[in-house]
Protein backbone atom coordinates (compact mmCIF):
# COMPACT_ATOMS: atom_id res chain seq x y z
CA UNK A 1 0.00 0.00 0.00
CA UNK A 2 2.80 2.40 0.88
CA UNK A 3 4.49 1.92 -2.51
CA UNK A 4 1.19 2.55 -4.33
CA UNK A 5 0.60 5.72 -2.26
CA UNK A 6 4.06 7.03 -3.15
CA UNK A 7 3.51 6.23 -6.83
CA UNK A 8 0.21 8.11 -6.79
CA UNK A 9 1.78 11.12 -5.06
CA UNK A 10 4.63 11.15 -7.56
CA UNK A 11 2.25 10.95 -10.51
CA UNK A 12 0.31 13.93 -9.18
CA UNK A 13 3.55 15.89 -8.81
CA UNK A 14 4.63 15.00 -12.34
CA UNK A 15 1.28 16.04 -13.80
CA UNK A 16 1.37 19.33 -11.89
CA UNK A 17 4.88 20.04 -13.17
CA UNK A 18 3.92 19.18 -16.75
CA UNK A 19 0.84 21.43 -16.59
CA UNK A 20 2.72 24.39 -15.12
CA UNK A 21 5.82 24.33 -17.32
CA UNK A 22 6.52 21.69 -19.95
CA UNK A 23 10.03 22.99 -20.58
CA UNK A 24 11.21 22.66 -16.98
CA UNK A 25 12.35 19.27 -15.72
CA UNK A 26 11.37 18.45 -12.14
CA UNK A 27 13.94 19.13 -9.48
CA UNK A 28 15.34 16.07 -7.68
CA UNK A 29 13.70 17.29 -4.48
CA UNK A 30 10.29 17.34 -6.22
CA UNK A 31 10.25 13.60 -6.90
CA UNK A 32 11.10 10.89 -4.43
CA UNK A 33 12.57 7.76 -6.03
CA UNK A 34 10.48 4.64 -5.56
CA UNK A 35 11.99 1.18 -5.37
CA UNK A 36 9.74 -1.76 -6.13
CA UNK A 37 10.15 -4.49 -3.55
CA UNK A 38 8.39 -7.22 -5.48
CA UNK A 39 7.35 -7.39 -9.11
CA UNK A 40 5.92 -10.57 -10.60
CA UNK A 41 6.74 -9.66 -14.19
CA UNK A 42 8.81 -7.20 -16.18
CA UNK A 43 5.74 -5.07 -16.86
CA UNK A 44 4.26 -2.68 -14.34
CA UNK A 45 1.14 -0.59 -14.77
CA UNK A 46 2.45 2.51 -12.99
CA UNK A 47 5.47 4.50 -14.12
CA UNK A 48 8.51 4.70 -11.90
CA UNK A 49 9.32 8.10 -10.48
CA UNK A 50 11.52 9.28 -13.33
CA UNK A 51 10.90 11.16 -16.51
CA UNK A 52 12.05 10.05 -19.98
CA UNK A 53 15.37 11.46 -21.13
CA UNK A 54 15.95 9.50 -24.35
CA UNK A 55 13.94 8.01 -27.18
CA UNK A 56 14.93 4.94 -29.18
CA UNK A 57 15.26 6.24 -32.74
CA UNK A 58 16.19 2.93 -34.38
CA UNK A 59 17.04 -0.68 -33.56
CA UNK A 60 19.12 -2.85 -35.89
CA UNK A 61 17.81 -6.33 -36.61
CA UNK A 62 19.84 -9.03 -34.85
CA UNK A 63 21.54 -6.55 -32.52
CA UNK A 64 21.75 -6.88 -28.73
CA UNK A 65 19.03 -4.21 -28.48
CA UNK A 66 16.79 -6.13 -30.86
CA UNK A 67 17.40 -9.41 -29.05
CA UNK A 68 16.40 -7.97 -25.66
CA UNK A 69 13.18 -6.47 -27.04
CA UNK A 70 14.01 -2.77 -27.33
CA UNK A 71 11.80 -1.11 -29.97
CA UNK A 72 11.84 2.08 -31.96
CA UNK A 73 9.85 4.74 -30.09
CA UNK A 74 10.55 3.38 -26.61
CA UNK A 75 11.20 6.13 -24.07
CA UNK A 76 14.13 5.52 -21.74
CA UNK A 77 13.40 6.25 -18.06
CA UNK A 78 16.62 4.80 -16.70
CA UNK A 79 19.61 3.03 -18.20
CA UNK A 80 21.35 1.29 -15.32
CA UNK A 81 22.16 4.13 -12.91
CA UNK A 82 21.74 6.77 -15.64
CA UNK A 83 18.58 8.91 -15.37
CA UNK A 84 17.28 12.28 -16.54
CA UNK A 85 19.21 13.82 -13.64
CA UNK A 86 22.69 12.68 -14.68
CA UNK A 87 22.76 11.55 -18.32
CA UNK A 88 24.89 14.52 -19.55
CA UNK A 89 23.43 14.61 -23.05
CA UNK A 90 23.45 10.78 -23.11
CA UNK A 91 27.23 10.67 -22.57
CA UNK A 92 26.85 8.65 -19.38
CA UNK A 93 25.09 5.89 -21.32
CA UNK A 94 28.11 5.61 -23.61
CA UNK A 95 30.43 5.48 -20.59
CA UNK A 96 28.32 2.76 -18.95
CA UNK A 97 28.06 0.66 -22.12
CA UNK A 98 31.82 0.77 -22.68
CA UNK A 99 32.53 -0.63 -19.20
CA UNK A 100 29.67 -3.15 -19.31
CA UNK A 101 30.57 -5.38 -22.27
CA UNK A 102 29.12 -8.81 -21.52
CA UNK A 103 27.30 -7.56 -18.41
CA UNK A 104 23.55 -7.10 -18.06
CA UNK A 105 22.21 -3.54 -17.75
CA UNK A 106 18.72 -2.97 -16.35
CA UNK A 107 16.80 -0.49 -18.48
CA UNK A 108 13.40 0.95 -17.63
CA UNK A 109 11.40 2.08 -20.65
CA UNK A 110 7.97 3.51 -21.27
CA UNK A 111 6.03 1.86 -24.07
CA UNK A 112 2.33 2.25 -24.82
CA UNK A 113 1.79 4.25 -21.60
CA UNK A 114 3.20 1.52 -19.36
CA UNK A 115 6.64 0.97 -17.90
CA UNK A 116 8.69 -2.12 -18.55
CA UNK A 117 12.09 -3.31 -17.41
CA UNK A 118 14.38 -5.01 -19.90
CA UNK A 119 17.93 -6.30 -19.56
CA UNK A 120 20.42 -5.42 -22.24
CA UNK A 121 23.89 -6.96 -22.55
CA UNK A 122 26.28 -4.80 -24.59
CA UNK A 123 28.48 -6.96 -26.81
CA UNK A 124 30.31 -7.10 -30.11
CA UNK A 125 28.04 -8.28 -32.89
CA UNK A 126 28.02 -8.15 -36.71
CA UNK A 127 26.83 -4.54 -36.82
CA UNK A 128 28.04 -1.18 -35.55
CA UNK A 129 28.49 -0.38 -31.87
CA UNK A 130 27.83 -2.54 -28.85
CA UNK A 131 24.06 -2.07 -28.66
CA UNK A 132 22.76 -1.81 -32.21
CA UNK A 133 20.38 1.02 -31.46
CA UNK A 134 20.34 4.79 -31.82
CA UNK A 135 19.11 6.94 -28.93
CA UNK A 136 18.11 10.60 -29.11
CA UNK A 137 17.66 12.96 -26.16
CA UNK A 138 14.08 14.07 -25.51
Amino acid sequence: KEVMRKIEETLHKLHQIKKSDRSKAPEPSDIEPIKETSVDSNKVSNPISQVPFARVNSVAFGSPSHECGLKEGDLVLSFGPVTYLNHKNLGKILDLVNISIGKSIEIWIERDKSCQMIRLVPCHWNGLGLLGCHLLPV
